[in-house]
This record gives structure tokens, sequence and C-alpha cells, in this order.
């Protein structure tokens, strides 16, 4: 029966995938358990170290010697060049790939940036069927797992459909929607060869200067179970008793949201009892449940200090033991997770380091001690990135591991010494290989019709996302027969037509990236790609429009007296973040994560290129203050303005509002997000679909919106500042 599976695998690898409607009844894990326990009694201690590894591709490539001077997985990538048809034997030379048999390997993954130049379907697609084929010599094993951050839609994929980032999708208020993005998600990433795809993230975002807060549904916890449930009920598409879609990971397992100055990977400082603190933080993961999720991923986050990597010895607070065991009191009744958990990116050595801080007496002195920390605190598998320092704070000290080998070495150290106990060991191999015996194989589609589906979905997204802030006088929707020419005023020169800053990040970089590499030419016609320029292009005319930005601010003057202007269309946006890159400190408590990505004097090496070197102190979202001088005039005149907001947040406008008579959240709409723009102006769309007093209406807040710089305080979830 494995050897069957392995096959179909195999020969559906290189494929295209599909899935169909989700079932309502999710899958039961434990009716796997037996055969999952008699494949364990059946495995050398070495297959059962190799289930609870999780190499990055990149690991695996870094231990293939280079050329002199070239960087690692140099010769990896020239397999793929050029269109290039690699031999099974370059790859797992070349690649590494001979690891995945040396090391029993069960998992590999796809990690935050680009793998290839060019990060093409076809290119992802031939390299996971190539990690299969070198898995398929492990008759025990029932399938590779390999996993990919699946944020909003296949981001890693060149030419992909981009959905909008989850805090817009919050303002959709539309949970069938979610069912049908996370399905269209999971079944772009199995086409792609993936088959775990890491999302939904549920954390209830707290405190707006996090730098993932877009990451989040809605401070509203039920809200977030409600979404988790549709999406991930879409993603697996669980029938008759197996996964038909990729296996979901729900995250970050628990109070990522919740830290103490929303410092991304920082301290939930707390008073609640636990029972409080779950139900303002844990209710998406009853959602998950609900929904039969297969995966858990662990949060870099402390709660009270103590880092949820390495457990917890406060007494309720231990959330990963209890989920796993007695269950967690929730909402309705408790909850108990059956699959398995793995952790974050390096999370447990991350994590030493500050439980050394906080046990300097009883320090955690190798990789083995740490591991096994980890494991007796609940993890069933460790997600192994290029190494790990000591110092996290300190790329250049000395690392963990730099090598599959190093954590295969220190696992199999753990066990013979006794670290940790045999049941333990058994509870979590077996619990992986149960929601592995539950992965069916798939069948060929259409690629090209799936993204079509994609993109009339992502539009609808896209335009149900939007939240009018300010609409004075019923300036919008725009009569398209009166509008002869539109000025359009932004920072940046080409910020109107940047694709980038309209996806944000975690768009085929980590941390994303400006302009429209990765969605030109045919990828842009795939992805649907259409910024707010070529939206306006396609409606009014090339010569219908003018543009006013930093590369020709200082003739604001002619620029803005050179036409009768029945409209100017601002736009404001952030630069595009990821993760702790996109944290704001509070003067007082500067963030050491964030100064820690902008520390290295060589720009080249900064974790974002687009983050100024000295941090953003505030939530203010404002325009040049020569452009600034160009829209007061045009005010005066009368003109009618919109300002149109890119943001991962709610940010400060109090500018805006006062400068315009129409400003619309957008926050980060995805590739069809110019089209939806457009489409609301001109009225092609209509807000809330004419009634924004429905709570249950899209185009509504999911978050409270900032009135102050600060962010703390707030007008009221809902529509809008003012109707």
């Amino acid at each position: 029966m494995l050897l069957k599976n392995k096959l179909i695998t195999l020969l559906t690898g290189i494929g295209l995938i599909t899935s169909a409607l989700a079932s309502e009844a999710p899958v039961d894990y434990q009716q796997y358990m037996q055969q999952a326990q008699a494949i364990y009694a059946k495995m050398s201690q070495q297959q059962k170290v190799g289930q609870m590894l999780l190499p990055a591709y990149k690991l695996l490539a870094n231990g293939v010697e280079q050329p002199h001077g070239k960087p690692a997985m140099y010769l990896c990538q020239q397999l793929f060049s050029n269109g290039n048809s690699p031999t099974q034997e370059q790859v797992d030379t070349q690649c590494g790939f001979n690891q995945i048999q040396t090391y029993d390997i069960g998992a590999v993954l796809q990690d935050g940036g680009p793998f290839f130049d060019a990060p093409t379907l076809s290119n992802w697609r031939r390299l996971n069927h190539y990690a299969d084929i070198a898995h398929a010599t492990n008759m025990l094993d029932p399938v590779l797992l390999k996993g990919s951050d699946v944020i909003h839609g296949n981001n890693h994929v060149q030419g992909a459909v981009i959905f909008p980032h989850n805090m817009g999708l919050g303002a959709t208020h539309n949970p069938e929607l979610l069912r049908k993005l996370g399905q269209l998600a999971g079944e772009d990433t199995l086409a792609s060869g993936f088959n775990w795809a890491y999302s939904p993230t549920v954390a209830v975002a707290q405190h707006i200067h996090w730098g993932r807060s877009y990451e989040s549904y809605s401070i509203n916890p039920e809200q977030v179970k409600d979404y988790a449930y549709e999406y991930i009920s879409g993603l697996q598409d669980a029938k008759n008793g197996y996964i038909t879609g990729p296996l979901g990971s729900v995250k970050h397992f628990i109070g990522d949201g919740a830290t103490q100055y929303g410092y991304d990977e920082g301290n939930d400082v707390t008073d609640l009892t636990p029972h409080e603190f779950w139900m303002e933080n844990g209710l998406g993961y009853e959602g998950a449940i609900n929904a039969g999720i297969g995966n858990m991923m662990l949060s870099y986050t402390a709660i009270n200090g103590q880092r949820m990597h390495m457990g917890n010895d406060t007494p309720g607070w231990d959330f990963v033991s209890q989920i796993m065991h007695q269950g967690v009191t929730g909402s309705d009744k408790t909850y108990h997770f059956d699959g398995f958990t793995v952790t974050d990116y390096n999370g447990t050595t991350r994590a030493s380091y500050f439980y050394n801080q906080t046990h300097p007496d009883h320090p955690l002195t190798s990789l083995a001690s740490i591991l096994a920390k980890g494991v007796n605190a609940g993890t069933d598998m460790f997600m192994l990135g290029l190494g790990d320092a000591h110092n996290p704070f300190d790329p250049k000290s000395k690392p963990y591991y730099t090598s599959v080998k190093d954590a295969s070495d220190a696992l199999n150290q753990a066990i013979n010494e006794g670290f940790i106990t045999p049941e333990r060991l058994q509870q979590a191999i077996t619990h992986i290989l149960a929601v592995k015996l539950a992965i069916k194989a798939q069948q060929p589609i259409d690629y090209k019709a799936l993204q079509a589906k994609e993109r009339n979905v992502a539009l609808t997204a896209a335009e149900q996302s939007l939240v009018l802030l300010k609409n004075a006088n019923n300036t919008l929707p725009l009569p398209t027969e009166n509008i002869h020419h539109v000025l359009v005023v932004t920072n940046g020169k080409n910020d109107a037509d940047d694709i980038g800053l309209q996806n944000g990040g975690w768009t085929i970089n980590w941390q994303g990236q400006e302009g429209n590499q990765y969605f030109e030419g045919a990828d842009k016609v795939s992805s649907g790609s259409e910024t707010l320029a070529d939206a306006l292009k396609a409606r009014l005319g090339d010569t219908a429009i003018t543009y006013l930005n930093n590369s020709n601010v200082t003739d604001y003057k002619n620029i803005i007296n050179a036409h009768h202007y029945d409209a100017v269309i601002v736009l404001l946006a952030e630069f595009p973040y990821a993760e702790y890159m996109g944290d704001i400190a509070t003067p007082e408590h500067p963030d050491a994560w964030y100064e820690k990505g902008v520390a290295d004097p060589d720009a080249q090496k900064h974790e974002n290129l687009y983050a100024p070197k000295v941090q953003k102190a505030n939530l203010d979202l404002i325009l040049n203050p020569n452009l600034r001088k160009a829209i007061l005039i045009l005010k005066d005149q009368d003109t009618k303005i919109i300002t149109v907001v890119y943001s991962g947040r709610p940010v400060n406008v109090t500018q805006s509002l006062h400068d315009s008579q129409t400003v619309i959240a957008a926050f980060l709409p995805g590739s069809l997000g110019g089209t939806a723009i457009v489409n609301a102006i001109f009225g092609d769309y209509h807000f809330c679909h004419g009634d924004c007093s429905n709570n249950t209406s899209p185009n509504r807040l999911s978050f409270p919106w900032a009135d102050k710089a600060e962010g703390w305080d707030y007008q009221p979830a809902g529509f809008g500042l003012a109707n």
C-alpha cells in the first residue's frame, strides 16, 4: 500500500494537481494511528530522526562544495537555469538531495526568499519532483512533505495570482470567500509541487506597531475563528477521511499578536488568566481544529518571559503540552490537537538564547540539549534554516549547526543519552506519520484554468477589502464621462505603477520587493497584475493622466496649472516589509530585532533594502511637503481629491483626512488591486453593496483605525472614520 501510494505520488509529482470543493467532515488523524505505530515499529533510529528534521532546500544545497568564489547554491541554481533538464544524479549531488536518502529526511521546505533567479512554476515543480524521487528509496515513509509559505496565494511563484493580505480579507466579512481563497491557494500550492502550505496565520494583532499586523484577519477573535475554519476547510479539502489538498499549518501558536510594544518575536507581558489569554488569542486555533488542521507551527514569542519553543513551567500556561494532551478549555468545549507540531524557522535554537538569559545556572550548552528541550516541550519536527547563531542578534557569533548532519547527529545524541524518552519520541513520530497517511495523491488539472478562477476571486476579494475612511459629499463614485484629466500624486516616482507596493511583503521574496519584477510580460497576464496606473490608463487613456511625484515636484506649480484636473488621486504607500522589519519601535523602547536587520554597514546585506536605517517612530503616512502644497492649491480650486492608502495596518492619515474629500484604505490588495480600486472609484463596484450599516457587509474595518501617530487612540471598527 505504501509503495503504491509512493509510485502514484511520483507519477503525478511532475504534473498538475487539483481538488474539489471541501466537505464539512474534517480528517480524524486518530484513525491512522494504528498504521502509524506499525510503521514506527519497523523504523531504524535514523529513520525516526529523519522524520523530525525539516531542512530548507538551501541547507541541503549549502552542504555541497561550490567552486571557489561562488555563493552557496550556485551549482544547484545553474542546473535549473535557461530551461535546463538536469539528471537525478546531478540534482542529488549539486543540490544536496542525496542527503534526503543519507539522513532519511521526511520533509523539506522552501524558506522565505526565492531558491531560483527565476522562481517559475516549472522550476518549483521540477525541484519538488526530484526531491520526491530522492525520497522514494525510503519505503516506510508514506510521503515526503514539501513545505512553502502560502501567505496570500502561492506567493513564492513568479507570475502567481496574489491575493489581498489577511487584514484586507478581514474587511470583506465574507467567510465563504475565505473558503474559496483557501481552496484556490491549495490547488496552486499543489500545482507547484508543494504539498504543505504554511498557512493560515490566526494571530489577533493587538498592537499595530507589529510588523506582521497585515497577517491578522481581525481584532475580533470570533471572526478569526470563523475565517480559520473556512480557509482551512478549503485549503486541505478533506474528503472521506483524506486530505486532498495540501496539508495546512496554523500559526503561530500562541500569542504572536499580543507582544509588548508589538515587537515581533517578543514577549507577551500579561496579567490575564490562561483562559482569558486564550479567549483573546486562541480562538483561531479552535476554528483550525474544528476544520481538521494537521499541523501547528509554534511561535517565536514568549509569555511572561517563557518562550513557546522551550515550554512553560508556570501552571496553566504550557499551552503546547495542554493542547496535545489534556486539552485546552476553549470558548465552547475542550480542544485537543491530534496533528503534529513544527517549530518556526530555527525556532528552538533561537529560543535557547533567551532561555539561557533567564537560566544562567542551567544553560543549554549543546545542540543535543537544545533539541531535547524542544521535544520535551512539545516539538515534533524541527525547521532548519541555514544554521543559527548562538546569539541571534549577532549573525557573526558561533553557529549551533551548519548542516543537516549536525542536526541529525545532535538528535541522535539526545536519544542515545536519554534526553528524550522513548514514549515522547514515539508520540512525536507517530503523529507525523498519521498525518502523512491522511494525505491523498492528486490528479492533474489545467493550470491556466485554475489561474483564471484565481483572478476572478482575487478581484472580488480586493474589491470587498477596500474601506471608505471618508467620502464627503458623496464624492465617489466619479462619473467616467465627466472625468477628462486626472492628476496622480505619489511620494515615489513610480508608486502608482508598482505591483510590489500593492502586494506587500511575502511576495516572491521574504521582504517582498518594490517594482514589477516577477510580474511582467506573460507573468503579468497570468497573475492578473494591474497597478493603479494600469487600471487608470485602461479606464481613461494615457493622455488623460498626469503624474506629480518626487521626480518633478520642484515644477509642481507649472504641472498643476497645465490642465484643468477633474480629480486628483493621491497614493500613499508603506514600503514592503515582513516580520520584524516592519516593526515600529517606541522611542523609549528600541526594537532589537529591527536594529539587527539594518545594522550591517553594507546595504546589500540589509534584511530589507527598502527600510530606512533610522527606524520610523510613528504610524504617520504623509505626503512630501511640496506635494502637499500642490494638493492644497487644487483643493482651494474645488478639485476632487481622492487618497488611496496602501498599508499593512491602520496608519495615521490625519493629514489626508483633512486634505481629501475621499480616503480609501486599500491595505495590501494583491495583484488585482489596481483594477479593484479603479472599479470602486468609478462605480463599477459599489462599496458594501450599497448598505454599509450592516455589520456583516463587506468593505468594513475589522480593526479599529488609528487616529493618532502613536496608534493607540482608535476610532471603532466598522464603516470607516466618517460616512
